[in-house]
C-alpha cells in the first residue's frame, strides 16, 4: 500500500504504463536540461492524458507550429524533427541533406512524396526513439545536433 490512495485504486497495469511514461519524462527534461547548454530552445512542456511533450522554437516570437519536440509516453521517449528540406547528397553547400537521416529512422519517419519518392525537396518528420540504455544513443545524439543545426537553432556559447 503507497501513501497515495488513488495510485493504490489505479490497476496494475495502469500503473505500469503511469510509471513508464514518468521515466520517460524524467529522461526527456534531462535531455531538454542538456540540450539548453548547447542550443537556446524556447520550450513548452505539456502533459496529456497519455504522455508528455516538450516543443521546441527556435525564438521567442515564433509559434510552435511544426516545431522539435520531445514525446515521452508508455512507449517511450521520441526526438520529433518536421524539417523542410532535401533529400540529396552533401556537396558541401551549407544546406545539408536529410535523405541520410531520413533512411536510417525510416521505420519511424514520415516523408511527402516529392522527398521520399522524388528525392528531391519536402516536408520531412524524422522520429529518433531515445533511449537511456541505447548503445546507439550518442550517434542518435549526434543526428539531432545536425538536425538542430539545419534547423538554424541558435547555439549558446
Amino acid at each position: 500500500m503507497t501513501d497515495n490512495l488513488f495510485l493504490d485504486a489505479i490497476d496494475s497495469d495502469k500503473l505500469n504504463e503511469i510509471n513508464a511514461i514518468k521515466r520517460n519524462k524524467a529522461f526527456a527534461l534531462r535531455i531538454i536540461k542538456d540540450l539548453n547548454k548547447v542550443f537556446r530552445t524556447y520550450e513548452r512542456i505539456e502533459d496529456a492524458y497519455d504522455s508528455t511533450s516538450i516543443d521546441m522554437k527556435r525564438t521567442s516570437t515564433s509559434n510552435f507550429y511544426r516545431c522539435f519536440s520531445l514525446l515521452a509516453n508508455k512507449k517511450g521517449l521520441f526526438f520529433i524533427a518536421n524539417c523542410l528540406g532535401y533529400y540529396g547528397v552533401n556537396d558541401g553547400s551549407s544546406i545539408k541533406p536529410l535523405g541520410f537521416l531520413y533512411e536510417k529512422y525510416k521505420e519511424t519517419s514520415t516523408a511527402d512524396d516529392s522527398f521520399e519518392v522524388r528525392q528531391d525537396h519536402g516536408q520531412v518528420t524524422i522520429r529518433i526513439k531515445l533511449n537511456e540504455n541505447d548503445i546507439e544513443l550518442n550517434n542518435k545524439l549526434k543526428d539531432i545536433v545536425y538536425l538542430m543545426e539545419q534547423n538554424q537553432f541558435t547555439k549558446v556559447f
